[in-house]
């Protein structure tokens, strides 16, 4: 899976900058293999995700291992304009989230998830409003954000800008900033739909900034993470690109120098 994604988001990238046809016919080829030929095709449920043998069929957990089909749906946007792109192969695309966006709303693991409130719940909903904007289902897409809104992000950010949730895991700096991202990725999201979940409404109502500002000198490396780590952390590459989407929305510079530097070579913390 993680293969898959990282080619399919390479060649549509490829195909966009370059507009050469040979990475948009191999980028199709690949999503076809994976969504829609019956004879590979990944069947639109994940009841066996996270399976342990001997112990269950699958858990609800397993949901956060598709967060990156939220990069499918981008790619598809990347790839529109190839003639490889065929309204018998978008429609074979759309029939396939449709599917799976009805299983994430109804099925056992589905609901369970969605109620969750640490980031398995973020991302989550990161990935149910990709799929629904995806669909023009715009009304299923706005029912998130608001849920995130009033519901989500109450619940995991506390005034001092501390995620209490992922404080309580034994990796809480990597999972801090990766529930961070995952909330980063819904406002980014709703921008779409001229919403603006970056930034709190009032002062009794802390949000991403604030959670936001809370990491920021640990991130930066000026303080040492006070909380328990028990192993060296690295920002990947998606999590760079989320920081530097950090530093435009609110404006600090110090977001990119963390970029800036992880650019010039891999930065990593070891709090263990």
């Amino acid at each position: 899976l993680s293969a898959f994604l990282k080619d399919v988001e390479t060649l549509s990238l490829a195909y966009y900058l370059f507009d050469d046809e040979r990475y948009a016919q191999h980028a199709i080829q690949l999503l076809n293999d994976w969504f829609l030929n019956p004879d590979t095709r990944m069947n639109p449920h994940l009841d066996y995700a996270q399976a342990v043998l001997g112990r269950n069929h699958g858990k609800s957990t397993g949901i956060i291992d598709t967060r990156d089909f939220i990069y499918v749906l981008e790619s598809l946007e990347l790839l529109k304009s190839s003639p490889a792109y065929t309204p018998e192969f978008a429609e074979g695309m759309r029939n396939w989230f449709v599917d799976f966006f009805q299983w994430l709303q109804t099925s056992e693991h589905g609901k369970k998830e969605s109620s969750a409130l640490n980031n398995h719940g973020a991302w989550y909903q990161a990935q149910a409003m990709r799929i629904a904007l995806y669909l023009q289902e715009e009304g299923f897409a706005r029912q998130i954000l608001k849920h995130v809104q009033d519901n989500l992000i109450p619940a995991q950010i506390q005034a001092d800008g501390t995620q209490p949730h992922e404080l309580a895991r034994t990796n809480s700096f990597h999972y801090s900033i990766f529930n961070l991202h995952a909330l980063g990725t819904i406002a980014r999201m709703a921008e779409s739909l001229n919403e603006d979940l970056w930034h709190e409404k009032g002062q009794k109502n802390p949000g991403m900034q604030t959670a936001s500002l809370f990491l920021l000198p640990y991130v930066t490396g000026d303080e040492p993470w006070p909380h328990k780590q028990i192993s060296k952390y690295e920002i990947s590459p998606r999590v760079n690109e989320f920081l530097r989407m950090l530093s435009v929305r609110y404006q600090e510079p110090r977001w990119l120098d963390v970029s800036t530097n992880y650019r010039k070579k891999a930065t990593s913390f070891d709090y263990s």
